[in-house]
């Protein structure tokens, strides 16, 4: 009997050994984030922003939700509640 509880106890405690940290993929990382680039936004609307859709970035909104996932080529574009352009971050 207490052979069966062990054995039904091995998928649960598998859930609990951490998973292994993924490696950074070649061409991504800070030198790929475009923020820099883009620094003539802040102060401007973000609706007249003109980003080509080869940039990967999100806009974030005074109150929004956001994810703590890390996306090094990701330009993060925070806004006040007019929409103009407060800051760059990767990320």
């Amino acid at each position: 009997m207490m052979r069966f509880v062990y054995l039904a106890a091995l998928p649960v405690l598998a859930a609990c050994v951490p998973a292994e940290q993924s490696q950074p993929v070649a061409g991504s990382g800070p030198e790929t984030c475009p923020a820099s680039e883009y620094s003539a936004l802040i102060g401007t609307n973000i609706n007249a922003a003109n980003l080509p859709l080869s940039v990967v970035y999100r806009t974030i909104w005074p109150g929004d939700l956001v994810t703590e996932d890390f996306i090094p080529d990701r330009m993060n574009v925070a806004v006040n509640d007019d929409g103009i352009v407060q800051g760059l971050t990767c990320g």
